[in-house]
């Protein structure tokens, strides 16, 4: 009798210690396995994603409430960054109709010498109308243009320049000024046919 109760004492002693070691194995996998949900979300590009945190105060729940602030400050920062990129999309649209009302050439040119942005003035006067000359070097689209680029790249406006370009009436007397962009990045290049005016 003694031997069959100390059994069943020991076997209820052991029933409760894996009961209490569960429970906590539980208590502590499940916010690990939220966190490890959450961060799954976020991976995936969902930067709504926040974790539960329970009232207890331990490292777990230390680590939720970091992990919530990240995921905050990564979402705040996202929607800037679209905000910005809309509003960089709407001044660029703005720009082009701008330039395209223009009846000045205007050609923007990176540090390369390659031609970021051209009005429809520009490819009119250097007889480009048709072609597609974004990307391309200066001095593969016109000669008489890309002939600017050996010289220096000026600090401010340079003075206009007076260059001859053919023309389907003859030559054409062509006013090139150049304008360095602010962070160095190239230069613009804007030019008027003063043909009539000479």
């Amino acid at each position: 009798l003694f031997t069959l109760s100390y059994l069943t004492m020991g076997f209820l002693v052991f029933l409760g210690a894996v009961w209490l070691g569960l429970s906590n194995a539980t208590r502590v996998a499940e916010p690990i396995g939220r966190l490890a949900e959450a961060a799954r979300r976020v991976a995936a590009g969902d930067f709504a994603a926040r974790v539960g945190v329970a009232r207890e105060k331990d490292e777990v729940d230390s680590l939720s409430l970091a992990f919530n602030r990240m995921t905050g400050q990564l979402d705040a920062q996202r929607r800037e960054l679209v905000k910005a990129r809309e509003e960089a999309e709407d001044r660029s649209q703005f720009i082009q109709a701008v330039l395209g009302g223009v009846s000045a050439g205007v050609v923007g040119v990176d540090r390369d010498g390659r031609i970021t942005t051209a009005n429809r003035s520009a490819l009119h006067l250097v007889g480009l109308e048709d072609a597609a000359v974004e990307g391309r070097r200066l001095e593969d689209v016109s000669e008489l243009l890309g002939d600017m680029l050996n010289s220096p790249t000026p600090e401010a406006e340079t003075a206009p320049v007076r260059i001859e370009a053919p023309g389907p009436g003859g030559p054409r007397q062509l006013s090139v000024r150049m304008n360095p962009v602010a962070d160095g990045g190239g230069f613009v290049l804007t030019f008027d046919d003063v043909t009539r005016l000479i």
